[in-house]
């Protein structure tokens, strides 16, 4: 579905093609069930029931490219035979392969099964720490590096990185040399931190400063150590709290697939 379309618009123009999705679904399903119930028609059943189909799936904004080209079709054929009214056929034939081509929009089904998630990683606490300045609003036990310790997306609340999840990538850290990143996450640092992209699933992922500075040393293929060393002398930190927030931030990433570990060949 993404390939389809460039995004799922939201706003004044989904809200467009939400009226249109409205008002070519009711009269599909209106014309259908009217033709259903009334005098035999020229029309068969199968075209009237698909007709009914398809408009529901535009109704609910599902499988939109495929409900868009079938009711299209179908009044297409409806017109081209002489069955009913050809202007009101044509119009609907009309509405619905715009709808094929402009998509669903953000209100609906087709949005919520393949639009792009942007998951973000928030700040703990609130605070973004820079180099050189420590934490001055946090205790170092609770994360003082600012790396987060859950991922949201969306709305919902992922589970947190606990001292278990740190103790075990340090522990696989030791039989795994290498960490490399996922060659399809694409990232962007820029002054407020780090974006991600998730190439395949569309998924983008934000962090802050220390994220953006974890994510250079992972370029530079650098161990959990010697990434943890970086962040400790950049923050004024002591090594064991850099340690742990670093292999914290890593567990993140490596679940959520930006990055990968090798072992020694």
């Amino acid at each position: 579905m993404q390939r389809l379309f460039s995004g799922f618009p939201d706003g004044w123009p989904g809200m467009s093609i939400l009226f249109l999705r409205l008002a070519a679904g009711i009269l599909l399903i209106h014309d259908g069930i009217a033709d259903l119930l009334g005098p035999p028609r020229l029309m068969p059943v199968l075209c009237e029931l698909l007709a009914v189909g398809a408009g529901v799936l535009l109704l609910a904004g599902l499988w939109t490219p495929v409900s868009g080209t079938l009711a299209a079709i179908l009044e297409l054929w409806l017109a081209s035979s002489g069955t009913g009214d050809p202007r009101n056929a044509f119009l609907m034939a009309a509405m619905a392969a715009a709808l094929t081509m402009l998509g669903p929009g953000a209100w609906s089904v087709d949005a919520r099964l393949f639009g792009r998630r942007r998951i973000r990683i928030p700040d703990r606490e609130g605070y973004l720490p820079s180099p050189r300045k420590g934490y001055s609003q946090a205790s170092q036990s609770s994360g003082p590096i600012a790396l987060p310790s859950r991922v949201v997306p969306l709305e919902e609340v992922g589970p947190e990185c606990s001292l278990k999840q740190e103790t075990e990538f340090m522990a696989d850290q030791s039989r795994n040399s290498r960490i490399i990143l996922n060659p399809e996450a694409t990232a962007s640092i820029h002054d407020d931190g780090l974006v991600i992209l998730h190439v395949p699933s569309g998924r983008i992922f934000t962090s802050n400063q220390t994220g953006a500075s974890v994510w250079q040393c992972l370029k530079q293929q650098l161990p959990l150590e010697a990434i943890s060393a970086e962040i400790s002398r950049d923050y004024e930190i002591d090594r064991a709290t850099a340690r742990g927030d670093v292999a914290c931030f890593l567990t993140e990433l490596e679940r959520n697939g930006l990055i990968e570990r090798v072992g020694e060949k």
